[in-house]
């Protein structure tokens, strides 16, 4: 899909996409990177030699799902994640926005796509300067969450091999920088049949359930990690034996904030085959999300019901107070049978936008909600005529201010009590909820596609045939959902890799010359955005390193069940 927002061309600058850059960066990431300590949506302002109220209190605020940050205190210090590259970096606009380009891996429209030609590289020196060429321009991978709706689908090989594979690149890179060692997680989420650890043959001493449920051992996500032989490789399992049916909802949150709080270059995640709420709250906090399926209609049928109750269900907790829209939602979740599409929900909510906006709820909204607690405050009304959304929105952000101001002023000075403060803190903070309800419905169904990616692996079939099913497969979430699935690749059926689990050893040890790793092989080059044949030839430079290793692995293995 074709976006608008280049930033004009002077002289040498370069074309860039603005939508692109600013819906690639997520704000909270870019701001931990750039030195905040943002473990809550709320920290304290980063203007600090001007910031208005000298007492430290969090006054600014992010908003991950705008994408944006805001002082309550400070009316200037607010804006996109642009603007805080270019606050916290004391820069120009045009030296973030190449910063943040470079971050994501966005290339200028200048530059174009480059093609790359064959695959022989004479030395290890070449290995090295192709392979970091091209990681430096990825935006680097965080999470990715591998996921199938039925079991066989060898989705918990092709995951444990691609951790190997990437753990291996990450030692060939960090070997010919020699600098520190960017390390890999293999995170085993499967809390029914968590089958990761029977692959390498390693049962952790601490699963996650010790940090959710033993919490004397103040345990945390460093010491449930458990060493491979890999040094660049860590792995965590929850336990064998399951200890409750669900997890709470607390418990879900704990695990998703120690996962994004690890510093582990490349996560990877497996989860059970089948679905529940466990598995649709977890895939619902992760942005790129990979199905593996074989080439069984009920293969792909599964992956088609799980998009479309992944999406239906937050699209139903979004508009859960609108009746009109449910009604919508429950022809989509029956698409295939009422043939209501994405793009027949989006029209439905554009006359209903339309609609509110000709009955003058928002008229009515300001008079009853936001005027009070201006008269209250002796603040005199800003919109006079036609009441815009635009305008009370300004207006809502002003009186914020003017309550946060009120609120960290403490009771000296001022003749309102604590008890009124707080009754109005919770006045404001409801009439910014309630505004929210104001906002486009259509933008609100947007938001919600715009935060995930789906990519597609098609296992026990070969390459022609692989194509044809990732096509129909495509063509079907784009028909219904109006969703774009990037296929990653196939892996043929191979006879070397049944049972590999006996060999309690990752098979990118065991034999990483076999030709069925090639298809691996293939499938994290396209994941990480490398040259094809770019992990092959690290891993075939590595061949001494890894027949090292391999022996370490064959000395300690222990039966276990």
């Amino acid at each position: 899909m074709k976006m608008s927002g280049f930033i004009p061309e002077d002289d040498d600058e370069i074309l860039y996409n603005i939508k692109e850059i600013q819906s690639e960066n997520n704000i909270i990431q870019v701001a931990r990177e750039l030195g905040l300590n943002v473990n809550r949506s709320t920290i304290p302002c980063i203007r600090i030699d001007r910031h208005k109220i000298k007492n430290g209190h969090p006054t600014m605020t992010f908003n991950p799902l705008k994408n944006t940050f805001r002082c309550w205190i400070c009316n200037d210090v607010k804006g996109d994640v642009i603007d805080l590259v270019m606050r916290i970096k004391d820069i120009d606009r045009k030296k973030a926005i190449e910063f943040l380009a470079i971050r994501a891996g966005i290339e200028s429209k200048k530059q174009g796509n480059p093609k790359f030609k064959g695959n022989f590289f004479p030395n290890k020196e070449t290995i090295y300067s192709e392979v970091i060429k091209e990681i430096n321009n990825n935006r680097g991978i965080n999470l990715l969450g591998f996921t199938s709706l039925k079991g066989g689908t060898g989705k918990s090989l092709i995951v444990n091999n691609l951790a190997f594979s990437f753990a291996l690149l990450l030692k060939f890179i960090s070997d010919y920088r020699k600098n520190e060692l960017q390390n890999v997680e293999l995170i085993d989420l499967d809390f029914g049949k968590p089958d990761q650890r029977l692959i390498i043959g390693i049962e952790p001493k601490f699963y996650i359930e010790d940090i959710l449920y033993n919490k004397k051992k103040n345990l945390g996500w460093n010491r449930i990690k458990e060493e491979t032989d890999i040094n660049s490789l860590c792995f965590v399992s929850p336990s064998p034996v399951r200890r409750s049916q669900n997890l709470f909802y607390f418990h879900k949150n704990e695990i998703i904030y120690l996962i994004n709080d690890s510093n582990a270059k490349i996560k990877l995640a497996d989860f059970g085959g089948g679905i529940n709420k466990d598995i649709l709250d977890f895939l619902h906090s992760i942005y790129a999300k990979i199905f593996v399926i074989t080439s069984e209609e009920t293969s792909k049928h599964a992956i088609f019901s799980l998009m479309l109750t992944m999406i239906y269900d937050q699209l139903k907790n979004a508009f859960q107070k609108e009746k009109d829209i449910l009604e919508f939602l429950e022809k989509l979740r029956d698409c295939t049978r009422t043939g209501f599409r994405i793009d027949d929900l989006r029209f439905e909510l554009k006359k209903l936008d339309d609609k509110r906006i000709r009955n003058g709820n928002l008229e009515s909204f300001y008079k009853k909600e936001v005027l009070p607690i201006k008269f209250e405050l002796g603040l005199p009304p800003r919109i006079f005529g036609e009441v815009v959304l635009g305008k009370v929105r300004e207006e809502i952000a002003e009186l914020k201010e003017n309550v946060m101001e009120l609120i960290f002023k403490g009771n000296n000075g001022s003749s309102i009590s604590y008890n009124k403060k707080l009754s109005i803190y919770k006045r404001i903070n409801e009439v910014v909820e309630n505004s929210e309800r104001l906002d486009s419905y259509v933008n609100r169904l947007d938001s919600i596609l715009s935060k995930s990616i789906y990519g597609l692996v098609v296992n026990k079939t070969d390459s022609a045939q692989a194509w044809e099913i990732q096509s129909e497969v495509s063509e079907k979430m784009k028909h219904y959902l109006s969703q774009k699935l990037i296929y990653l690749g196939n892996l043929r059926e191979s006879k070397s890799l049944v049972n590999i689990s006996n060999y309690k050893m990752p098979y990118v040890i065991y034999n990483p010359e076999d030709e069925a790793l090639e298809d691996i092989y293939h499938i994290g080059d396209n994941i990480l955005g490398l040259k094809s044949g770019s992990i092959a030839d690290v891993i075939s430079s590595q061949k001494d390193y890894i027949r090292e290793i391999k022996s370490k692995w064959g000395s300690r293995i222990k039966v276990f069940s």
